[in-house]
């Protein structure tokens, strides 16, 4: 019985250190709409065109272009949830 239980403990800790598509679009949309200079979509119109992918080692890259400003933004999410924004422009 405790080794059934250690079992299903530590599959609590790995899936919880791990972040899905889901949560990978939804840290990149905090984070884009904390940005003053961010996208210029807003609300469910940003969270629809967010572009999600998973990577190698549980990384994902949540991209999004914004046509109207020629740019695109890059959101890469590590699997423990942190995340870095570029942003570049568009070549036309």
């Amino acid at each position: 019985m405790r080794s059934l239980l250690l079992f299903l403990m530590i599959i609590l800790l790995v899936a919880c250190g791990r972040v899905t598509p889901v949560e990978a679009r939804s840290i990149a949309y905090e984070r884009l709409t904390s940005m003053s200079d961010g996208p210029s979509l807003h609300g469910d119109a940003l969270k629809t065109v967010l572009v999600v992918t998973e990577q190698r080692d549980g990384m994902f890259l949540v991209e999004v272009k914004d046509p109207s400003r020629n740019m695109l933004w890059a959101v890469i999410v590590s699997p423990s949830g942190e995340s870095e924004i570029t942003r570049m422009a568009v070549d036309g």
